[in-house]
C-alpha cells in the first residue's frame, strides 16, 4: 500500500515530514503520528498537512514562529487522539476532589455533514419548515460533493470559487428527474450545453450562499477559527435586472387563458384529464391556482391550508395563513389574514372545507390528495400537472412562468388600485414594512380595508358547477 502524501515510516512507526517553503527557510519538520496503523497513519497525514499550510501562511505574516508551529501540528495529532496537551498548573495548585471534578466535554465533530446535521436541528427547534430544512440540506451535500472537501477545517477559499463556478453551470432541473438522481455533476453539466438560458439564476446562487454562510456562522461559534477567513460576499453574484423581473408574471391576459382550461370547465378522463369533458373535480389542482389568482399567496401557504383555516371573521369570509402541522412559513410577516374573493366564496370554498371537517374532523386538511409524497411538500404534489398546464395553455411557456408567477400578477393588479396605501399592499402579500418603524409599531390593514381591495382583483373565466358537469369534490 503506497504511504500518503509528507509521510514515511521507521520502526513501525509513521511520521510526518516536510519542509517549510523556501521563503521561510526551507528546513524541514519531522512529527511522528503515533501510529503504526497505515490507515490511522493516512488521515492523520491528512488533517497535519491541511493545517501546515495555515501556520506556513501565520508564519509568514510573523504571527507564528518554528516553535510554535511544530507544537501546533502536534497538538492537531493528540487532539485526534484523544491525548490533549497537558496544562502547566502553578506550584500551589491542587487537583480537585473527585466530587468536584468537571465532567469530560465531547467535542463535536468538524465534518460538513455533522455540523449539518447540527445546524439543522436548530434550526427544526425554532420552527423551519420540513421543506426548508430539506432544500439546506440538499445545498450543503452538494457543496461536499463539489468540493470534495469533508472536514470544515481543510475548506480554503479556493474551494468556494470552484462550488459558484459549478453553480454557474448546472440548469434549473438538476437531479429533479429520476434519470439524473444519480448521474455524477460533471455530466448533468455536459448535458446540459447549449441550454444557457436554462441555467441557475443569480438569486438561487446566493441564496445557496447564503445557506453556507449560516453554515459557517454555527461552525464558527462552534469552534472552528478557520471559517472566519473564508469570504462568502466576495463572490455573491450581480444581478443583471431588477429583482421583480428575475421570474417573469403571469399577465392579466395569462391568467384569463389559464383558468379556460378543461381543470375548470371539466375535462375527459384520467389519462385525457388536459381535454374537455364532463368531469369537474373541485381537488388541490382546481382549487389552490385560483386562490393564487385571487389572494396572492404563495402555494405552500395555500395548499397545505388546514380546513378549520377557512373561516368567517369579522363577519367576512376569510382565510388564515399561520403556522401549522403542515408547514412553517417563510417569514413572521407571511401570518397574516386574507378575505376571501367573492368568486371564491361563490364556487363553494367554504362549503368544501366544511365537508372536510365533517369527514376528517377539526385538524383536517384543507387540500387531502396534495399529502406529501416522496419528500415533497404539499405543493409538490401540484408541480407536475400544473406545469403542462401552463405549457398547454401559453404555447409552450417559452418565457419560463412558473405557480409564482401567480404572485407578481396579483402584486401587479393590487398596485394598479387607485389610492391603495403601500402598507395595505404589503399586509395583503405577506411582505415586511419598507421600514424599521413600519414592520414594528404600525398596526395591520383591517380586514374590510383588505377586502375592498381584493374585490378589485379580476374575476377568473370558470364555469360554475351545474347540471351539465358531473361534479366531484374531494
Amino acid at each position: 500500500m503506497a504511504l500518503a502524501a509528507h509521510t514515511v515510516r521507521r520502526n513501525a512507526i509513521y511520521y510526518w515530514r516536510r519542509r517549510y517553503p523556501t521563503a521561510l527557510g526551507g528546513k524541514t519538520f519531522l512529527i511522528s503520528l503515533q501510529t503504526p496503523d497505515p490507515n490511522a497513519a493516512r488521515r492523520l497525514a491528512a488533517l497535519v498537512t491541511a493545517e501546515s499550510a495555515r501556520a506556513f501562511e501565520d508564519m509568514a505574516k510573523g504571527r507564528c514562529d518554528h516553535a510554535g508551529t511544530v507544537d501546533r501540528l502536534r497538538g492537531v495529532i493528540q487532539a485526534e487522539l484523544g491525548q490533549p496537551l497537558p496544562v502547566r498548573r502553578p506550584p500551589q495548585a491542587k487537583p480537585l476532589p473527585k466530587s468536584d471534578a468537571q465532567p469530560r466535554i465531547e467535542t463535536y465533530s468538524a465534518s460538513i455533514k455533522a455540523i449539518a446535521t447540527r445546524l439543522m436541528a436548530q434550526k427544526r427547534k425554532a420552527g423551519m419548515s420540513e421543506a426548508m430544512i430539506a432544500q439546506m440540506t440538499k445545498v450543503f451535500d452538494l457543496f461536499r460533493e463539489i468540493t470534495g472537501v469533508q472536514d470544515m477545517r481543510q475548506l480554503r477559499q479556493h474551494h468556494l470559487a470552484v462550488f459558484v463556478d459549478v453553480l454557474e453551470q448546472l440548469p434549473q432541473s438538476y437531479r429533479k428527474s429520476p434519470k439524473d438522481r444519480n448521474k455524477p455533476i460533471r455530466q448533468i453539466i455536459a448535458d446540459a450545453r447549449g441550454r444557457e438560458d436554462r441555467r441557475l439564476s443569480v438569486t438561487t446562487i446566493n441564496r445557496n450562499l447564503d445557506y453556507l454562510g449560516q453554515l459557517f456562522t454555527k461552525a464558527r461559534a462552534e469552534g472552528v477559527p478557520s471559517v472566519g477567513d473564508l469570504d462568502l460576499g466576495a463572490l455573491r453574484q450581480r444581478k443583471s435586472q431588477r429583482e421583480r423581473d428575475e421570474r417573469p408574471a403571469f399577465n392579466a391576459g395569462d391568467v384569463q387563458k389559464l383558468f379556460t382550461h378543461p381543470v375548470w370547465h371539466g375535462w375527459k378522463d384520467k389519462t385525457h384529464w388536459q381535454e374537455p369533458g364532463v368531469r369537474l373535480v373541485q381537488d388541490g389542482l382546481y382549487w389552490v391556482p385560483m386562490i393564487a389568482a385571487l389572494t396572492g399567496a404563495r402555494r405552500e401557504e395555500i395548499a397545505a391550508l388546514k380546513a378549520a383555516e377557512i373561516t368567517v371573521m369579522d363577519g367576512l369570509p376569510a382565510l388564515i395563513i399561520a403556522p401549522n402541522a403542515n408547514r412553517a412559513l417563510k417569514s413572521l410577516t407571511a401570518r397574516r389574514d386574507l378575505p376571501l374573493h367573492p368568486q371564491l366564496v361563490d364556487l363553494g370554498l367554504n362549503d368544501h372545507a366544511a365537508r372536510q371537517i365533517a369527514r376528517h374532523g377539526p385538524q383536517a386538511d384543507l387540500f387531502p390528495d396534495l399529502r406529501p409524497r416522496k419528500g415533497k411538500g404539499f405543493g409538490g404534489q401540484l408541480d407536475y400537472r400544473f406545469r403542462n398546464l401552463v405549457q398547454t395553455r401559453l404555447n409552450g411557456n417559452r418565457d419560463g412562468k412558473v405557480f409564482h408567477s401567480f404572485r407578481h400578477y396579483v402584486a401587479t393588479q393590487l398596485g394598479r388600485i387607485p389610492d391603495l396605501p403601500e402598507a395595505d399592499r404589503k399586509d395583503i402579500m405577506g411582505h415586511a414594512g419598507g421600514s424599521i418603524t413600519s414592520q414594528r409599531y404600525s398596526e395591520t390593514t383591517p380586514l374590510e380595508a383588505k377586502a375592498g381591495a381584493i374585490r378589485q382583483l379580476p374575476w377568473l373565466p370558470v364555469a360554475r358547477p351545474d347540471q351539465r358537469l358531473s361534479r366531484r369534490t374531494v
